[in-house]
């Protein structure tokens, strides 16, 4: 049985993907490099999001790029919007009491601003942005969560996040609103492939085919 459910934000809960590839498209210009076509971002980025950096020959330091993303982001401004079923999902798995959580490598800043500007405060019992390497923090995310592995799926939308998932002994779902194609996703072998988090309703009800 879930009693808790562990949430990727960007692309499981946040439609900002054209933003997100429209900033980091800018640090690139600003670095003097060349980017690539969104199909390709999408193919290509995956976190640690430094090794993704580093693997197209970006060497600035992480706190550079990082401040970057912000001010860029903020600067260019744009809001992204929440999926627009997240709020009605989220809102119903909570009346569930099915314990919610969000673990993102979003900007921690960034992610209180959307929380609230979604209209989502309340719903999350904890909520941890900036997760650079999500398989190295995973187990203490768990612990302060204070939930029982077994009980607990994580969702995300990107291959790194069901990685995690798998090496902290979640169960996990992959969802196909976000960054990542089915393909890359069923390479890490999630108990689940989503539509979207719509669909947690089949796996929470016991009547996933």
């Amino acid at each position: 049985m879930i009693k808790a459910i562990i949430l990727d934000w960007s692309g499981v809960v946040s439609d900002d993907l054209n933003l997100v590839y429209e900033t980091t498209n800018r640090i690139f210009k600003k670095l003097g490099k060349k980017f690539m076509s969104i199909d390709q971002f999408r193919e290509s980025f995956d976190l640690p999001y430094m090794d993704f950096y580093r693997s197209l020959g970006i060497k600035d330091e992480k706190s550079k790029l990082d401040s970057m993303f912000k001010q860029i982001f903020i600067k260019s401004g744009k809001k992204p919007r929440p999926l627009p079923y997240a709020k009605k999902m989220l809102t119903w798995l909570k009346k569930k009491d099915i314990k919610l959580a969000v673990f993102s490598s979003h900007p921690q800043e960034l992610l209180d601003e959307q929380i609230k500007y979604y209209g989502m405060s309340g719903i999350f019992s904890c909520v941890i942005g900036s997760a650079h390497d999500k398989r190295s923090f995973i187990a203490k995310f768990i612990e302060k969560l204070a939930v029982e592995k077994e009980e607990t799926l994580l969702v995300g939308d990107m291959a790194h996040d069901i990685e995690a998932g798998n090496l902290a002994g979640l169960m996990t779902a992959a969802v196909l609103s976000g960054y990542h194609k089915r393909g890359k996703l069923e390479t890490k072998g999630p108990n689940f492939i989503l539509k979207d988090i719509r669909d947690l309703k089949f796996v929470i009800d016991g009547v996933w085919a």
